[in-house]
């Protein structure tokens, strides 16, 4: 694996010989050009010897399944059929110390992209949790933003999703979604 570079030396402590490994990853694009995986103290060559040997057998499994996720991820990606449709409501759930809703409406399909336009809400009568909460809907066709086109991502089990700013955007199901605020 010519990702990794190996040092390996004996030394004699207290009648003692000690052998020591230390592996390094190559990290060409970083600000050094490697970092240690590990660095070690054996008490037999052997002992050594099989642990550097473990250590190449899994970096061979989790090569394989990088690889393996990629081909699924590119094939997922290639017999990707687009589940959205004109019309379709989309929302973003977003926010740390509060929880953010924005909505948006399906206004173009592509076959790998949608053009989505924010839309209003409208403030749904149940109750929120707290005096700075409510439970919010979509406002359908009352566009409040230009439209913006959107780039369907693709999971390697073959599941479309949409990127935000904060995470996903998904589709709304007809339940008003929760909203916090601070003033």
């Amino acid at each position: 694996m010519n990702k990794f570079r190996l040092e390996t030396s004996e030394k004699e402590v207290m009648g003692q010989v000690q052998y020591f490994a230390v592996m390094f990853r190559m990290t060409p694009k970083g600000r050094f050009n490697e970092t240690v995986e590990f660095n070690y103290r054996f008490k037999t060559a052997a002992a050594r010897q099989a642990y550097v040997d473990n250590f190449y057998a899994m970096q061979s499994q989790i090569e394989a399944r990088s690889e393996n996720r990629k081909k699924a991820k590119a094939e997922a990606r290639k017999n990707m059929v687009n589940p959205f449709k004109v019309g379709d409501v989309l929302y973003d759930s977003w926010g740390w110390e509060q929880t953010n809703i924005d909505f948006y409406q399906v206004v173009e399909v592509g076959p790998k992209s949608v053009k989505i336009r924010e839309i209003g809400q409208v403030v749904s009568h149940q109750p929120g949790y707290s005096s700075m909460s409510e439970f919010v809907a979509p406002d359908v066709d009352n566009f409040v933003g230009e439209a913006k086109t959107k780039t369907l991502q693709v999971l390697s089990n073959g599941e479309v999703y949409i990127k935000s700013r904060h995470g996903w955007i998904s589709k709304y199901e007809g339940k008003p979604k929760y909203q916090s605020h601070y003033a």
